[in-house]
């Protein structure tokens, strides 16, 4: 036979109005500031990386997704021949 649950829902239900006003707003907050902080890191993320773009600024070679979204702007061609200039004092 099932179990009864009787014995519990006397003592739950006349809490329940309580714990809702008390409990639900609280718990409401805490998820609203969990995903605020979630999107202020992704925002922070995305701005410190920059905006990658879908092409190179020197030849319009498509850029790989993973680069871009760790904001590259230059195939990996240019920015090789980049880096190469600046590690030997060219243009920067």
């Amino acid at each position: 036979m099932a179990k009864s649950y009787c014995h519990l829902s006397r003592r739950v239900y006349p809490l329940l109005p309580r714990l809702v006003r008390s409990s639900m707003p609280d718990f409401m907050d805490h998820v609203q500031e969990r995903v605020q902080r979630d999107l202020d890191v992704a925002i922070s993320e995305a701005t410190r990386h920059g905006v990658g773009l879908p092409f190179c600024e020197e030849c319009d070679a498509p850029i790989s997704l993973l680069r871009q979204e760790l904001g590259a702007r230059l195939c990996v061609a240019h920015q090789t021949a980049k880096e190469a200039g600046q590690a030997r004092g060219g243009r920067r």
